[in-house]
């Protein structure tokens, strides 16, 4: 299934995680694998402890960052896609 603006999204309950300064540091115990976030991946993240749709997510994110919308919903699919192929996220639509 392709993620859209409409596809409801939550990070996994399981990765562990913590904050260094801005940035977010991850581990999945299952996979052993560590991941890194930035200050923007990070506030996507912990926007995404509840479910939510790409497009809330995005709709924060343009106007916290002051971004355009429609570049910034192709930003926001492309990281959880990427997020998702990972494994890191549940996607619920």
């Amino acid at each position: 299934m392709e993620l859209g603006e409409k596809s409801r999204i939550k990070r996994r309950s399981d990765i562990v995680f913590g904050a260094i300064e801005s940035d977010i540091v991850m581990t999945d115990l299952d996979a052993g694998m560590y991941y890194s976030l930035n200050e923007t991946g990070a506030r996507l993240w912990s926007m995404i402890a509840e479910p939510l749709t790409l497009g809330e997510v995005c709709d924060a994110l343009a106007e916290e960052y002051g971004v355009d919308r429609s570049r910034c919903l192709q930003e926001v699919v492309r990281f959880a896609e990427e997020l998702r192929r990972r494994s890191l996220l549940e996607v619920e639509s």
